[in-house]
């Protein structure tokens, strides 16, 4: 029978004594980038590994639901087994051997040795997150080197408690400190390991054959991972180039850098614009023999469109790796707070701009925490409400009208109207005698410093977090729309564009100036008669719009502009919603919906509120989008 620590995770390799200590390393002890080809194999490598250990999160998630199942056990050994072989190449000895490690564990696992149980999902977790931290100090090195500059200090990254947590396992015993976690998660300590089988021939196992090292080969972090031939001149490119990429194998998929698809899309903008310009030249339109010119244009514009499509097409990516993350964060609060809650994830193949991607995850995290911490109860309260012990949070995705909309649903308490009506009349932060919608209300949630917990908790309830989720949403040009009924559960709803590089927009008219006002924000546009505005004390202007009244707000006074109309009567009123609340914009008139690209606008604009950005429209003139959550504070 083969010891731990050994057979074809990696026939003999032994761990640093001491391993139960403090064990500090950076994963840049060893680095050495010596030419450009040399840095492109370690981005190559940060890149794959940062796959690797997205996908390896994922599939021990996945283990934890089926610990028996052998192929599962196999698809996270994989990745670490490749993980380790890439960083052997490359000189990377604390990645290697800390991948190593891990991969005797699994390797012991799918042998039958030790059993898969919560604590030994808790400690390959933890060890992606270390393999993480390390992975983070390689790539800020890289970086500082590619720009010729100084490398950054790296962060101290202690592996040696999960080092020893591993080393437990390894000899059938349970790390003290995560028997209580394991207990309370209904684990069961794990007993002496069953006596594991005969080893197979290394021969036999294709993963094995790839490890086997010659006898006598210094092994361990003091030894440095690479084969005998990399010391000569080519050949430590070509290897690595091997162990980083994979086998040669045949892709339909290459790998582009985020700012070359952003130049390019902002080409693609504006050669539209300036398509435009040409196909709405005055002298162009009124000669008599323009009409094959003009033929052409048109058929150059179709093109122009289809490119840009094009261009939006290839920066899109499917928010399942984000969705996926959002699984082992659900588990950690789950065991933290002693409860029984599944995530199920729907519409994770719903694609949106990578741009929109990354900045979606803190909002995500913020909502779905505050979902497992105060919206489901524990099993003992979900019992006593006639609920399943089990809580479900659900995060979806879809397209709808244009935009990607998420939702992040619970069934548990559901928030208390009445509870957060009190707390924002106590603070001081809403009149109590004026009477509120249910989303005006369930809005207040999302002020500075605003809770209804007394107590709070590790995880959330100091009432920082829903304020930031706001700004950040409405940053990306999205809405938060709440929805609860008490008892029953609640939901939050994220209508996001497709992207930030374009917005879908109404362009309108206000004395001589045109702004743009995202489709996303209009419920409708009304043209009043003379009897619908009214004056109401203490609220100022309003237009009764259906037998409801709603605040108006007289653009031309707050950006300066001569109206062509000052009767209300002759101009129109552009119904906007913003957080559950609805705000009439008074212009001249409508121009028509475009799409256009979105440019950022100079220092002095920027501090104009009531402004996101700007655009070149069609007859080369500059709109001006509005910022339809700033101007609706207005009234």
């Amino acid at each position: 029978a083969e010891a731990p620590g050994e057979g074809p995770a990696g026939e003999g390799e032994t761990a640093p004594p001491d391993a139960a200590s403090s064990q500090v390393v950076t994963g840049v002890e060893s680095v050495s980038i010596g030419d450009e080809e040399d840095a492109e194999l370690f981005t190559e490598f940060l890149t794959e590994t940062q796959d690797h250990l997205a996908a390896i999160e994922e599939k021990i998630l996945a283990l934890e639901e089926s610990p028996e199942d052998v192929e599962a056990i196999n698809a996270v050994f994989r990745p670490f087994h490749s993980m380790k072989g890439a960083a052997g190449f490359l000189g990377l000895e604390a990645i290697n051997h800390f991948a190593h490690e891990n991969e005797t564990l699994l390797d012991q696992a799918r042998k039958g040795a030790i059993r898969i149980d919560a604590a030994v999902v808790d400690t390959l977790l933890k060890s992606v997150d270390l393999t993480g931290q390390l992975v983070a100090n390689l790539a800020a090195h890289v970086e500082a080197v590619a720009r010729g500059e100084a490398p950054p200090e790296p962060a101290p990254v202690d592996v040696g408690p999960v080092l020893a947590e591993i080393r437990a396992h390894l000899s059938g015993g349970r790390p003290a400190a995560q028997a209580p976690a394991a207990e309370a998660a209904g684990g069961e300590a794990a007993g002496p390991p069953p006596e594991p089988p005969a080893a197979e021939p290394a021969a036999a196992d294709p993963e094995a054959k790839a490890e086997a090292r010659p006898e006598g080969k210094p092994q361990g972090p003091e030894a440095a991972a690479r084969p005998p031939e990399a010391s000569a001149p080519g050949a430590r490119t070509s290897a690595a180039r091997g162990a980083a990429t994979g086998a040669k194998v045949e892709s339909q998929y290459i790998k582009v850098e985020a700012r070359k698809l952003d130049a390019l899309m902002e080409s693609i903008g504006e050669l539209s614009i300036a398509h435009t310009l040409v196909a709405q030249d005055p002298a162009l339109l009124d000669h008599e023999r323009a009409s094959s010119l003009i033929r052409n244009i048109t058929e150059l514009g179709k093109i122009t469109k289809q490119v840009q499509d094009l261009v939006m097409a290839v920066r899109m990516v499917p928010l399942r790796a984000t969705f996926q993350k959002m699984t082992r964060l659900v588990r950690d609060v789950a065991r933290k707070t002693g409860k029984r809650i599944h995530l199920e994830l729907v519409g994770e193949d719903t694609e949106i701009d990578k741009t929109l991607v990354e900045e979606l995850a803190d909002p995500l995290i913020h909502l779905l925490r505050n979902a497992c911490d105060h919206g489901i109860g524990t099993p003992e309260e979900r019992r006593a409400e006639g609920k399943p012990e089990v809580g479900r949070v659900t995060l979806a995705a879809y397209h709808a009208g244009g935009n990607v909309v998420i939702e992040i649903r619970d069934d548990g308490r559901g928030l208390d109207r009445e509870r957060i009506l009190e707390k924002a009349v106590a603070k001081g932060l809403v009149d109590p005698a004026r009477d509120f919608s249910d989303a005006e209300v369930y809005g207040f949630i999302f002020l500075p410093g605003f809770s209804t917990v007394d107590r709070p908790t590790e995880i959330s309830g100091r009432g920082v977090g829903m304020d930031v989720v706001k700004r950040q949403i409405e940053k990306l040009g999205g809405r938060v729309e709440i929805a609860s009924v008490p008892g029953e559960g609640c939901t939050f709803t994220l209508k996001m564009p497709l992207t930030t590089a374009i917005v879908d927009g109404m362009i309108v008219r206000l004395g001589e100036e045109r702004y743009i006002i995202p489709t996303l924000a209009i419920r409708e546009s009304v043209r009043p008669k003379g009897d619908d505005i009214h004056v109401v004390q203490g609220k100022g202007e309003v237009i009764d719009v259906r037998d409801t009244l709603i605040p108006l707000i007289r653009l031309h006074e707050r950006f300066g502009q001569r109206p062509r109309h000052e009767d209300p009567a002759e101009g129109l009123v552009v119904i906007v919603e913003h957080e559950g609340r609805a705000r009439g914009l008074l212009v001249d008139d409508l121009l028509g919906q475009h799409q256009v690209v979105i440019k950022s606008l100079g220092p002095r604009l920027a501090e104009i509120d009531g402004l996101a950005g700007c655009a070149i429209l069609g007859d080369g003139q500059v709109g001006l989008i509005l910022d339809v959550g700033t101007i609706a504070g207005w009234a």
